[in-house]
């Protein structure tokens, strides 16, 4: 996505009758993928230590689990204080990215985006790992 790209695609929700209900904003991972690379947004994977091992992280990502007590105060920290910066979340299966987005939003952040399908896989979308997506392994 070219600069601009994301202002552009966030002012069309913006005039869609379902962002005047503050409708969260749902982006395929191959999109995710290509506003971290454009940064555009920030990507934040929310799942635990745990499922990072399993699984791996999506390139890029910041690794934030959402059960730690600091992660109010380490997410300001990652948008630098900034809660008009675009975040897009990712977890296992979009389940969780859905509540967290919905309290940051609450919580005064304008732009937090779910990828939809998270690392695995749901209805939706087959997922970061499905789609050949780069992914990071601990070593």
């Amino acid at each position: 996505m070219r600069a601009g790209a994301l202002a552009a695609f966030l002012m069309l929700c913006a005039a869609s009758p379902a962002a005047s209900q503050n409708t969260p904003l749902n982006i395929t991972p191959p999109a995710a993928a290509k506003l971290l690379a454009d940064k555009q947004a920030i990507l934040i994977d929310i799942r635990t230590p745990a499922e990072w091992r399993e699984t791996g992280v999506a390139e890029g990502a910041h690794r934030l689990d959402m059960t730690d007590p600091m992660f109010d105060a380490k997410l300001s920290r990652l948008v630098e204080g900034d809660r008009t910066r675009p975040i897009a979340l990712i977890c296992r299966t979009a389940n969780r990215t859905r509540t967290v987005q919905a309290a940051l939003m609450q919580g005064g952040y304008k732009t937090v985006i779910n990828v939809e399908g998270g690392m695995i896989g749901n209805q939706a979308d087959k997922g970061w790992i499905a789609h050949g997506l780069p992914v990071k392994r601990e070593e």
